[in-house]
């Protein structure tokens, strides 16, 4: 079980994808979660549960939000989830599945607001990400 927090707010470019700063260390059973690169590397050949949540200090109506989980050794995404938000203010996009994942490779999770400057919040912890074990 992997279980980690935003600490600080982050901002993020409009347009570009930004990989979340997850350093607040709540639980990491297996030490595969590196809080300096902010990437996952299982330990094994498996495939996981990831809930994962970010939250998005927006000011612009019609922005387009999004949350992707990315292979960092391809440069693939792996799966992507995406918002358009009605409103200035706070906007959540959750990202959840069951993925496969490979022990010689490193993922990480990235957000984008593709039309504007924003920040990704950490009040009350929520943006954050859970990672289980599934299946071997």
């Amino acid at each position: 079980l992997i279980s980690a927090v935003l600490k600080s707010d982050q901002s993020i470019n409009s347009g570009s994808w930004t990989t979340v700063q997850f350093d607040g260390n709540r639980k990491d059973e297996r030490n595969e979660f590196d809080f300096n690169s902010h990437q996952f590397i299982p330990d094994s050949t498996k495939w996981v549960f990831i809930q994962c949540q970010v939250l998005f200090n927006i000011g612009a109506d019609g922005d387009q939000l999004g949350v992707r989980l990315r292979d960092v050794t391809n440069g693939n995404s792996i799966a992507t989830a995406r918002e358009e938000v009605g409103g200035s203010g706070f906007n959540t996009v959750q990202l959840v599945g069951v993925f496969p994942v490979n022990d010689s490779a490193s993922y990480e999770i990235q957000a984008i607001n593709s039309d504007s400057a924003d920040t990704v919040d950490r009040p009350n912890q929520n943006t954050y990400l859970t990672i289980r074990s599934a299946f071997r």
